[in-house]
C-alpha cells in the first residue's frame, strides 16, 4: 500500500493505492488520528482504478499540516499507511 502527495497551487492531492489479492478498497482517511470532515477543504475522489482513491485538500494552508492515514481492506484483512505533511522550517 502506498500514499503519494502531489501539490499544485493551493490544492494538495494524496493518493492511496492498496495492493493485495483480492485487491483491497480504500475505506477511510484520518488526519492526526481523527476522522476527516468531508467539507469544502477535504474531498475524496475515485482514483484511476477501483483500489485507488484520492484525498483532495483545497486551499492548502498551515492548518492542513499533519499526519494523514488511509485505511484499506479486503475480505482477508485490513491495512493502513500514513504520510506526514510538514511545513518548511528555516
Amino acid at each position: 500500500m502506498t500514499v503519494t502527495q502531489e501539490q499544485v497551487g493551493g490544492i494538495s492531492r494524496l493518493t492511496c493505492l492498496g495492493d493485495g489479492i483480492p485487491l483491497p478498497r480504500v475505506n477511510s482517511w484520518k488526519k492526526d488520528s481523527k476522522p476527516l470532515p468531508l467539507d469544502s477543504d477535504f474531498q475524496v475522489k475515485p482514483g484511476k482504478t477501483a483500489h485507488q482513491e484520492q484525498l483532495v485538500i483545497n486551499n492548502f494552508g498551515m492548518e492542513h499540516l499533519g499526519v494523514y492515514e488511509c485505511f484499506v481492506s479486503n475480505k482477508l484483512g485490513s491495512s493502513s499507511c500514513s504520510m506526514s505533511i510538514r511545513g518548511n522550517y528555516c
